[in-house]
């Protein structure tokens, strides 16, 4: 497949302002579906901005046994800085598929190497980075009106 679809999530942040009143901006974010094994499946967000993916321990306990952990490290468990926490983790290597959100296009057996915090139920959703495999050699585009967005093979 050359083209798959990501869904384009707009909601809207509340800022109080010094003297009173609101700023409203919006919050846009790209998402599709995760699926490991024939029966876990959860929401993702795409984030260009993180340097590996981030599995909350909500969504990789369920599939434990199917990651391959790097535990080669010394020094313990090092930590992860995200949504204002931070987090002691362990790498590992996981295979996926990547499901469009209106069910139509899939991305499968993508193995991708991440990170799996230890966060207690505190981070709300999966972010997949562009490196580490899921998403490397393809491209994200946008469209300005962001009407649309997807990625493409590179």
């Amino acid at each position: 497949m050359t083209e798959f679809p990501l869904a384009v999530i707009t909601k809207l942040a509340h800022f109080d302002r010094v003297g009173g009143g609101q700023l409203v901006l919006p919050v846009n974010r790209l998402a599709c579906l995760v699926l490991v094994g024939p029966e876990v499946v959860f929401d993702a967000w795409v984030d260009s901005g993180s340097p590996l993916t981030v599995f909350p321990e909500k969504d990789w306990r369920p599939f434990e046994a199917a990651v391959t952990w790097r535990d080669d490290l010394a020094g313990g468990l090092p930590k992860l800085n995200v949504a204002g926490g931070e987090f002691p983790f362990r790498f590992g290597r996981v295979m996926l598929d990547l499901m469009s959100a209106d069910l139509r296009a899939e991305l499968v057996g993508l193995e991708v190497e991440a990170m799996f915090p230890f966060d207690d139920g505190r981070l709300p959703i999966t972010l997949l980075s562009l490196w580490g495999g899921a998403l490397a050699g393809r491209r994200l585009v946008v469209e300005p009106d962001l009407a649309s967005a997807r990625l493409e093979a590179a």
